[in-house]
């Protein structure tokens, strides 16, 4: 096997430190949901596929930074992301991790059934 690619070990280090991220935002994300301190929301939509809830924090009253975790409406892959923004004008970043049921499990089990319960609500709105 082989590829005709570039190859460059060092991105076996970024991934590494992805998963150092991630472990880090949902920490953020219990401590501030056991200091209820997240908002539970909603996005505006009739569309079923593109309903969404979540818990949303921000870095302050200038929201420049957020932290999202949402949970959607699918029938396949994952239903629940990790969103991180920086709002910059001049560099703008996103980063996003995606898990399944199993994976989201280190989160509050109060926390996600929140999101589910949400979501139930919504669809049968």
């Amino acid at each position: 096997m082989g590829t005709n690619l570039g190859i460059d070990s060092r991105l076996n280090n970024i991934s590494d430190l992805s998963e150092s991220i991630i472990e880090e935002l949902i920490q953020i994300l219990k401590d501030n949901y056991n200091s209820e301190n997240l908002t539970l929301g909603k996005n505006m939509t009739d569309n079923y596929s593109q309903k969404k809830v979540f818990y949303a924090l921000t870095d302050s009253e200038f929201e420049n930074k957020f932290l999202t975790i949402i949970n959607k409406n699918t029938v396949k892959g994952f239903p629940f992301e990790i969103i991180f923004e920086s709002r910059y004008a001049d560099s703008p970043i996103e980063l996003k991790a995606q898990f399944d049921e199993t994976s989201i499990s280190k989160l509050p089990e109060q926390m996600i059934e929140d999101l589910r319960n949400k979501l139930n609500e919504f669809n049968l709105e």
